[in-house]
């Protein structure tokens, strides 16, 4: 999404919850000012959450693939051994590449107090706790890259250890970058 269109979403949910207020304020009946004062609060929270984004750098890393596990923003880093499953699924009628983790509720505890509905509704229906479609990132390069620093082959076992595995390859970051890099002076 573009900078401008993001703002111009920001500014329709402000003036909904306006709407929404003012109807409160306004409403004849108990049932119109109950519904409106529920829309103002949902519309509310919604730019609350959202207005952080539109005043920091959008080329901020959806996911960063590493040596020691995936790193999200606002979770922090999910070590290997905390990944139980990494597979293609469809969330939302869409191809999408799942990650699921030994505690289903992990994202949660980690992310956000917002993230907590997200994380049950995912329980409840079966879907994993981190999922990415190819309209955030591209998830075949995403699931290689993973894959590639998840499962271990046999040149990267280090001689002599004992059970210890080495995944030292560069990290692979995926960003939501909409608009193209400018050039630095």
């Amino acid at each position: 999404m573009t900078p401008w269109k993001r703002r111009l979403a920001a500014l329709g949910l402000l003036a909904f919850f306006v709407i929404g207020v003012a109807g409160v304020v306004l409403g004849s009946s108990i049932w119109e000012r109950a519904l409106l004062g529920l829309c103002a609060v949902l519309f509310g929270g919604v730019f609350l959450i959202g207005f952080p984004n539109l005043l920091h750098n959008r080329d901020v890393p959806l996911i960063t693939v590493r040596a020691d596990g995936v790193e999200l923003k606002g979770v922090g880093l999910i070590q290997w051994h905390e990944i139980e499953r990494v597979d293609y699924t469809t969330v939302g009628g869409r191809t999408a590449l799942g990650i699921w983790t030994t505690d289903p509720l992990l994202t949660a505890r980690r992310g956000s107090w917002w993230s907590w509905p997200f994380a049950i509704f995912n329980l409840l229906f079966g879907y994993p706790p981190l999922s990415f479609t190819d309209q955030a990132v591209p998830i075949g390069e995403l699931h290689a890259a993973i894959e590639t620093r998840r499962t271990p082959t046999s040149t990267q076992v280090e001689p002599g250890a004992t059970g210890s595995v080495s995944t030292a390859l560069e990290e692979t970051t995926y960003a939501t970058v909409t608009t193209p890099e400018q050039p630095k002076d």
